[in-house]
């Protein structure tokens, strides 16, 4: 049985719990048009799926053999039942910078199609390090004294640098890459594009999973976050509610609060990544900006780098 397998990695804050939210919802109308987003390897205990493959991925990187091969199973199982055109798995497990070539050994021998591809999305340096950090710190993973700039890494903002080493990890994979900058507001509709479905009038909708947090409540976050994760949680999520009530009554405590990046220290990282950048437009945009649009005609411009 011939089939293509398509895994999407993210990575983090490239749309994917959105996007996994609509395959999760969309289950059996993917199947009607020949696309299996299977149960296998997104179970969490006996009757709880995941939106993702994080359960078949995770087995993989902590190398639990039992466990993985188990959903390796349930997973060839499904595509017999169900005999798809493509396969799409979805994990930003799968793009972590400490995975090992274990790993990717595994996912290399097991993971079935006849033809296999990784799908990544690619968002503009500075933007994606402002994404992350506020999600770090959302989490409880960023604290004082550690600020966003403890994030701004090569192994987490070099485009080039993950594409390369994913080609060395996993040869027999292609690697398809999309802009996450070009494709957000249609992120959904450009994704399903690209397996063959043009129109999604008739799919189950996706909601908005990630609000996004005013700068101040980041800002502040970072110092709660000193605290033990139960108390600095319940402290932020009461200042927000009592910020709501003052922003209602124009009072906003926090609004003096800029962004974590100044525009100088923007340009810095552009210009950090120019050479990753024009190289990915070369390679992947046909010598299109990944991340930029004209702004009079709203189409890609030529890469100046």
């Amino acid at each position: 049985m011939e089939f293509r397998t398509l895994v999407h990695i993210g990575p983090y804050k490239t749309g994917s719990t959105s996007l996994q939210e609509f395959l999760s919802r969309n289950h059996d109308w993917l199947l009607e048009r020949g696309l299996l987003y299977p149960k296998a390897g997104r179970q969490i205990g006996r009757d709880k799926l995941d939106r993702a493959h994080n359960p078949l991925f995770h087995a993989a990187r902590l190398e639990d053999h039992v466990a993985y091969q188990r959903f390796v199973d349930d997973l060839g199982k499904e595509v017999a039942e169900h005999s798809p055109r493509i396969l799409i798995l979805s994990s930003e497990v799968a793009s972590r910078e400490s995975l090992t070539q274990n790993f990717y050994d595994l996912i290399n021998d097991t993971i079935p199609g006849s033809t296999r591809d990784i799908l990544l999305y690619v968002r503009r340096q500075d933007d994606l390090l402002s994404s992350r950090y506020s999600q770090r710190v959302k989490t409880g993973n960023l604290r004082w004294p550690k600020s966003i700039q403890h994030l701004n890494s090569p192994k987490f903002l070099d485009h080039r640098l993950r594409i390369e080493n994913l080609k060395r990890a996993l040869p027999e994979f292609g690697v398809v890459v999309r802009s996450f900058d070009r494709d957000k507001k249609r992120l959904i509709p450009n994704f399903l594009e690209q397996v063959g479905i043009e129109r999604i009038e008739s799919a189950n909708p996706a909601p908005r999973m990630n609000s996004k947090r005013p700068w101040g409540v980041t800002w502040l976050g970072r110092y709660l976050n000193v605290l033990p994760q139960p108390m600095a949680r319940y402290t932020i999520r009461q200042f927000i509610k009592m910020d709501g009530h003052l922003q209602a009554k124009g009072i906003d405590l926090l609004g003096g609060i800029g962004k974590p990046l100044s525009y100088q220290q923007r340009r810095n990282i552009i210009e950090q990544y120019a050479d990753s950048n024009a190289w990915l437009a070369s390679e992947y945009f046909d010598g299109l900006d990944p991340f930029l649009l004209d702004t009079e005609t709203h189409q890609p411009i030529r890469n100046q780098a």
